[in-house]
């Protein structure tokens, strides 16, 4: 196993099979929002012109969150059409893995973000289906809420395979680099450090800012909670195929003469259950990404407020890697 950048990807084999997010999906959300926001625009106009009795601020309101939605729609459309949007790569010897999210594609290109595996080192591949039980809300009586994942699984047995949870791990609790420094040029000002000092910081800032990635200068400070790779204790990458093309069905045909596939599989977990470790199904539920639905069963768990529970998940998340 062998870890490159984004920068030193390794060039693609003949016959390469690329699987990544795909557009529709974004596309028609961002359609569907778009119009019902603008026809809940025009539907207030016209109430206000008719006098109607219903208050118009609730409309407008309306519209306005929809509007919001087809915007993050839009992002993610205009980010799946570019070229970091893939997650696999199958090639004849070997596949690669990239473990950085495209919706991160603004972070440095120069991290350590993609795994080339041989198929030597892959013991089987596999189907595996999870549904997932989550808490919406201390204060809501509505139940919980069901999320349905479909994985490709690849069993590992390989040497580097610890280095590749470590990746990982760095690459869940990673940081723009620009956001980091902005936070020591605040507090340099604070300490009221010496002015060579905080020339040095707004040089770095200035030096980090013509480095970004075109395109993404917008959202350079923004880290998207979306880990599409993670490893199970059991050294199986999970690789979350939700909205990837082609499809897990198509994709499995294509590795039968390559490496065993075993049966698929099918699991709850349950995030809701009140026995077991609650560190650890919070945990869980951080490192999937889902850092509200965490921070939310740690205050219905520990009884924290929201500011208390967001700071035990970051504890956590540090505390493991």
């Amino acid at each position: 196993m062998k870890f490159h950048s984004v920068k030193n990807c390794p060039v693609p084999e003949r016959e390469t099979t690329v699987c990544r997010v795909s557009s529709v999906g974004s596309f028609i959300g961002f359609f569907v929002t778009a119009a019902l926001s603008i026809g809940l625009f025009a539907f207030d106009r016209w109430m206000v012109e008719a006098k109607n009795d219903v208050p118009s601020f609730v409309v407008t309101y309306m519209a306005i969150v929809i509007g919001l939605i087809a915007l993050l729609f839009l992002f993610n459309f205009k980010k799946s059409l570019r070229s970091s949007n893939w997650l696999v790569q199958l090639g004849a010897t070997r596949v690669l893995i990239k473990y950085r999210s495209y919706l991160n594609d603004h972070l440095p290109e120069e991290d350590s973000v993609i795994a080339e595996i041989p198929w030597s080192e892959i013991v089987w591949v596999r189907k595996t289906k999870e549904n997932v039980v989550k808490v919406t809300s201390t204060a809501s009586d509505d139940g919980p809420t069901h999320q349905y994942f479909t994985y490709l699984d690849l069993k590992l047995n390989s040497t580097e395979a610890e280095t590749l949870r470590r990746n990982l791990l760095d690459e869940r609790n990673r940081r723009p680099p620009i956001r980091k420094m902005n936070r020591a040029l605040f507090e340099a000002r604070k300490r009221r450090a010496p002015q060579s000092e905080i020339d040095l910081l707004q040089a770095e800032i200035r030096r980090e800012e013509k480095m970004r990635p075109k395109g993404g200068s917008r959202f350079s400070t923004v880290i998207h909670h979306h880990y599409p790779v993670r490893m199970t204790d059991a050294l199986v990458l999970r690789l979350d195929w939700s909205g990837i093309r082609p499809r897990i069905g198509h994709i499995l045909k294509l590795l039968e003469n390559k490496i065993p596939v075993e049966p698929p599989v099918e699991f709850t977990t349950d995030f809701t259950e009140t026995f077991g470790n609650a560190e650890d199904r919070i945990l869980d539920l951080a490192a999937r990404g889902e850092t509200m639905y965490a921070v939310i069963l740690a205050r219905e768990h520990y009884g924290y407020s929201i500011a208390e529970a967001k700071t035990f998940v970051e504890s956590l998340l540090e505390k493991q890697s």
